[in-house]
């Protein structure tokens, strides 16, 4: 159920945040490297606002369309009206990871661009333990537990680096 709900709901991500992300890195790379910190600034901040714009709609479309595209694509054979039912409560939760999946991927890129590594391995870390402690906070909730962790932590994370990036791409930045 989660790995159908999953599969789903990373397919947006996919086609339009890691896109972006691999394409904007060379010319973040260079701008940081000169320095450039207003253009990295601009450029990071532009594909961000379009990236998000297009998940929300990815996410949005998932949620309204959840129970008849898992009804279609799976509900055959052993999986029942039952499963579809499930797994298509787990996939509106899990396009809620979306958004903060996509920044992290854009934003993520922006550190490594200005040569920092450190800042979003810490910001990964930090989000990792909260997952583990929301996991076990919401262990009784099963499968739907662990994908409400997953939504926060991811959450969390996305604004971990979005706050982290702001500070080190300031609006006044040359």
């Amino acid at each position: 159920v989660l790995t159908n709900a999953t599969r789903l709901s990373i397919l947006p991500l996919e086609l339009i945040a890691s896109g972006s992300a691999i394409a904007i890195f060379p010319t973040l790379s260079l701008l940081g490297a000169q320095g450039k910190l207003g253009e990295v600034r601009a450029q990071l901040w532009a594909v961000l606002r379009r990236v998000m714009k297009l998940i929300l709609i990815a996410t949005a479309g998932l949620i309204v369309l959840a129970f008849p595209l898992v009804r279609i694509l799976f509900q055959y054979g052993q999986f029942s009206a039952s499963d579809a039912t499930f797994t298509a409560q787990i996939l509106m939760l899990a396009s809620l990871c979306l958004p903060g999946l996509a920044a992290q991927q854009l934003l993520a890129r922006g550190f490594f661009a200005l040569g920092d590594t450190k800042t979003p391995a810490i910001a990964g870390a930090i989000s990792m333990a909260l997952f583990g402690v929301l996991c076990a906070i919401f262990w009784s909730m099963g499968t739907f537990g662990v994908t409400l962790a997953s939504v926060v932590s991811v959450s969390v994370l996305a604004l971990l680096l979005w706050r982290g990036l702001s500070r080190k791409l300031p609006q006044n930045s040359a």
